[in-house]
């Protein structure tokens, strides 16, 4: 079933501030839902907030169509099943289409290297958060806040 945001869920998500939207790479999210010690001690906090209700989580579709290519190739211990569902059950998580104004944004973004991190960037930049990544290449990117280890 589709979740759609109320208007509450809005202005929970308009009153956050930057330390609190938190856009989830897909290392992230698939090493947090499986539980995985793989995931360092700050990321791993700033993914517990969202959890417990103290920030919110933003996962660009970008993430979920990498994570379902992973999922494919049974390279994890999660499903796409169990994200959606966890997502799901939960009111501080979103889904984020992609749209013009990421696909405008990406392209302005050159300080990283690839294309579908410069989406998951475009939606940082836009929703004025920080980015959950692994990816070294997106971590040295000054256009974007990251958090890792």
């Amino acid at each position: 079933m589709k979740r759609r945001k109320n208007s509450r869920e809005s202005l929970k998500l308009n009153s956050m501030t930057q330390s609190n939207r938190l856009v989830i790479d897909t290392h992230g999210l698939i090493w947090h839902l499986g539980q995985s010690d793989r995931l360092p001690d700050r990321a791993r906090k700033r993914l517990r907030d969202i959890d417990e209700g103290e920030a919110v989580g933003l996962v660009p579709v970008i993430v979920l169509a990498e994570a379902a290519y992973i999922f494919e190739k049974k390279r994890t211990k999660v499903s796409l099943t169990e994200v959606l569902e966890e997502i799901d059950s939960g009111d501080n998580y979103r889904i984020l289409s992609f749209d013009r104004e990421q696909l405008e944004k990406m392209v302005e973004l050159k300080d990283v290297p690839e294309m579908h991190d410069r989406i998951i960037a475009a939606v940082a930049d836009i929703e004025g958060a920080q980015v959950i990544t692994k990816d070294e290449e997106m971590r040295k990117a000054e256009s974007i806040e990251t958090i890792w280890n």
